[in-house]
């Protein structure tokens, strides 16, 4: 029975939510409905109260700088610039980060403001349960100090995330994050080649932001000559920079466990999907890839069933709602076989190639997706040629002319 009381309004929501006339969660320095929807958001008349509460620093607590009429600015030290509580992980590494971890030396005052946004504001847009909101904003970023690969990882994603919100700086961003990309890929294939037993959780965490920061490199570039390839050629090459990964977890899953550090990432990437009946038109598209598959090219058929098996899970998880960005594990589980005819162009690889496509699209809403789903079937298309009805499905399922 209802109490006849009214729920709590947001009186201090930001600009874009209130011009939707939908309930704002007054995070700062951007609430979680902008991050989702890859809009900047913008606060106005907030009261410093307000601002106080939201933004970590303790009310009643001194800002990082202070002044008066007569003193110019004083700064004050670290650890009261970032009050200790939960989640704080920059703050942790500039308080206690000690000297054998490199130190506030080999890190720029830039790094230090694409940390920031990533434990601040960046996982959140690809954490989308809460029993990962802590796992991606605290315990990855402090596992990533012990492994360059994955700092730079995050750092490059937080980069592209900055240029993505504010186009006025896309330059300055794009390069911080393209430098931090280079060094996070190189470092992550040197670590493939010579694993540590204990870096297992490290490298699925850093494929996983490997998936994404190629695909927020590719949404943030303005024009084609912008990227070193085609969409195609970004799906490949991601899957080809996955191989070896799966072999490495499951040798070391039982001491990743036992650490209890980046155990979740390795459950979760073990975990089958959320069992989600699949649309017809879902499940007859891929019953007839199939089938055109096993008819028109037998060398690589189990290349292309398993692909396709896998795709069927990465449909569910991207209908799921909830494992949507575990829909990119399509990549690690690739055969090597499929990336070879992939990278030929043989025809089915391509087809497979544009149906993955439309799993894409499915999770369009990511910022760091976007239009990719798209121009993945358009390029297909492209190339299918005369044999282009092989994606018929999925440029409908998109939308392309």
């Amino acid at each position: 029975m209802s109490t006849g009381r009214s729920k709590p309004k947001s009186h201090y929501g930001c600009v874009p939510c209130k011009k939707r006339k939908i309930k704002c969660d007054e995070n700062h320095p951007q609430c979680n409905r902008c991050i989702k929807r890859g809009v900047s958001c913008q606060y106005q008349g907030l009261p410093i109260k307000s601002i106080l509460s939201t933004s970590g620093v303790p009310q009643g607590s001194t800002p990082a700088y202070q002044s008066s009429d007569h003193d110019s600015p004083r700064p004050i030290k670290p650890q009261h610039l970032f009050p200790p509580h939960e989640g704080d992980t920059l703050r942790t590494f500039l308080v206690t980060s000690p000297p054998s971890q490199g130190g506030l030396q080999d890190y720029s005052k830039s790094d230090f403001e694409l940390l920031h946004h990533y434990t601040i504001n960046t996982y959140r847009s690809f954490a989308e349960t809460n029993a990962l909101e802590h796992l991606w904003s605290v315990t990855v970023p402090q596992e990533a100090f012990a492994y360059d690969f994955l700092l730079h990882g995050i750092l490059a994603l937080a980069g592209f995330h900055l240029s993505h919100l504010h186009p006025s700086q896309q330059a300055h961003y794009d390069a911080l994050a393209k430098r931090h990309y280079t060094l996070s890929i190189s470092s992550f294939r040197e670590q493939l080649q010579d694993p540590s037993k204990e870096a297992g959780g490290a490298l699925l965490a850093s494929s996983i932001v490997a998936v994404v920061t190629t695909f927020a490199n590719a949404s943030t570039a303005t024009s084609s000559e912008e990227r070193s390839g085609g969409a195609l050629d970004d799906l490949i090459g991601v899957a080809a920079l996955q191989r070896g990964v799966p072999a490495i977890v499951g040798a070391v899953q039982g001491s990743v466990r036992q650490q209890g550090i980046l155990a979740p990432i390795v459950d979760a990437w073990k975990t089958p999907p959320v069992v989600v009946e699949l649309p017809d038109g879902i499940q007859k598209a891929l019953e007839r890839l199939e089938v055109r598959c096993s008819h028109s090219c037998p060398n690589n058929v189990e290349d292309y069933r398993a692909a396709i098996e896998h795709l069927r899970s990465g449909f569910q998880r991207a209908l799921s709602k909830h494992s949507r960005l575990l829909a990119l594990e399509w990549f690690i589980l690739l055969s090597d076989g499929f990336i070879s005819a992939a990278r030929a162009r043989e025809r089915a690889a391509v087809a497979i190639l544009a149906h993955f496509g439309v799993v894409l699209h499915y999770c369009k809403d990511f910022w760091w997706i976007g239009s990719e789903g798209k121009k993945v079937v358009e390029e297909a298309v492209e190339v299918l040629g005369e044999d282009c009805d092989w994606a018929d499905w999925a440029k409908s399922e998109v939308g392309s002319g």
